[in-house]
């Protein structure tokens, strides 16, 4: 897929900010990289996605959902530079800044070594960041970013 098509995919993301409350330091953030398929009998989601399922459903239109890749870190830890790697896309998170909203932070996507987005952005508790990432076999990849 040339770079020009899978941009304007990527760059859909959809931030659901709401006002969040200060952060602490015993905080984490926790992200998860998602294939997103249609199957004509969807599995029951993982326990992790339960509570995103109608949101993912609505806004990506698919109707089963699978964690490829997962992994959480300490807010505390800002200069811990950290990933979501699938066998398809990398997605490096690198804490910037706590703020009183919330979290910023720099993203960068890869897909076998070649840059595809480089992008800051904010995350704050109760305000997740779904991200629409590149199609993938019969499906789509999905970034999740959400304090914990």
């Amino acid at each position: 897929m040339r770079r020009s098509s899978v941009i304007p995919a990527l760059v859909c993301a959809l931030c659901l900010l709401t006002a969040g409350a200060p952060a602490r330091a015993s905080e984490e953030i926790w992200g998860a990289l998602i294939m997103a398929t249609n199957v004509a009998q969807p599995e029951a989601p993982p326990a992790e996605l339960r509570s995103y399922l109608s949101k993912l459903s609505g806004i990506f239109g698919y109707n089963q959902f699978k964690i490829v890749a997962e992994e959480s870190e300490s807010v505390g830890d800002s200069s811990r530079q950290w990933k979501l790697a699938s066998k398809f896309l990398t997605v490096r998170i690198e804490p910037l800044v706590s703020e009183g909203e919330g979290h910023k932070l720099a993203l960068t996507m890869e897909r076998q070594k070649q840059t595809l987005l480089e992008m800051k952005t904010l995350v704050g508790v109760g305000s997740p960041l779904l991200i629409r990432g590149p199609m993938c076999g019969r499906g789509q990849l999905i970034i999740l970013l959400e304090v914990r």
